[in-house]
């Protein structure tokens, strides 16, 4: 960027997050990104599991 002063390299991940990147670095570290998508995935699953779980025993009321 120095030889340009107008540049800024971004990295788009799954079009939602982004990333900048420096002129030269041609690899991402996008391992953070996987960890937190896996994360959303259980919570989830945890979530519906309680829901059904919920409705279950309120209609046995």
């Amino acid at each position: 960027m120095t030889d340009h002063q107008d540049s800024l390299y971004i990295w788009k991940l799954d079009h939602k997050t982004s990333k900048f990147a420096y002129e030269d670095q041609k690899n991402i570290n996008i391992s953070e990104e996987i960890e937190n998508n896996n994360r959303i995935k259980i919570y989830f699953v945890v979530y519906i599991f309680f829901l059904v779980l919920f409705l279950k025993v309120r209609n046995r009321i």
